[in-house]
């Protein structure tokens, strides 16, 4: 529905934006990564936004750029992310360096972030690891093995990232080379 919005940046914080445009005062949720990009306050400056509506309410989403918009996009069509998890994850990182985790299927340091969780960081992975691998720069030759399949299972099944990791080395120590995911993971429970 809307665009972008120009005007007068009157407040900014770290995770919301105030844009007077003609006299109306708009405000943006934003990540960290844009307030750091905005200008000071007074300044003139244009935000690219994304417009959602909910049952009770409406709500715009601030972006200094179109990459990070785009992500955003993509983050709050997975199932289970809403635009706080998206905006959390922007915040976190780059949009660069979000696409690029996603891609290595990093989930480990996607989970990191405040409130994002190893299902959920395992979640995005699983939804987008193709789609990160095409836009993020290098990522495309880094292909997920058996062993981040395997995990990617256990932790589907609520194994926490590190127990998975574990048990998953175990396993693949204990059965013979080019097995399948399946009998992998199958090993890999009998250390849980």
């Amino acid at each position: 529905m809307y665009e972008h919005l120009s005007g007068r940046l009157v407040r900014k914080g770290a995770t919301d934006a105030v844009l007077d445009v003609g006299g109306v005062g708009w405000r943006l949720e934003i990540s960290l990564s844009t307030s750091a990009r905005l200008p000071a306050e007074g300044a003139q400056c244009t935000v690219l936004v994304h417009h959602r509506l909910q049952e009770d309410k409406a709500r715009l989403f601030g972006f200094a750029e179109e990459e990070e918009r785009s992500l955003f996009r993509t983050l709050i069509n997975v199932p289970g992310i809403g635009p706080g998890t998206a905006l959390t994850l922007l915040s976190a990182h780059t949009a660069t360096e979000l696409l690029d985790l996603i891609a290595r299927g990093a989930v480990k340091e996607l989970s990191k972030a405040r409130g994002v969780g190893p299902k959920t960081a395992q979640r995005v992975v699983a939804e987008l690891a193709g789609h990160a691998a095409k836009r993020a720069p290098g990522t495309a030759a880094r292909p997920r093995g058996m062993s981040d399949d395997a995990v990617a299972a256990l932790l589907v099944l609520g194994c926490p990232v590190d127990r998975a990791e574990a048990a998953v080395a175990k396993a693949l120590a204990e059965i013979p080379a080019g097995a399948p995911v399946d009998q992998v993971v199958r090993q890999a429970l009998k250390h849980l």
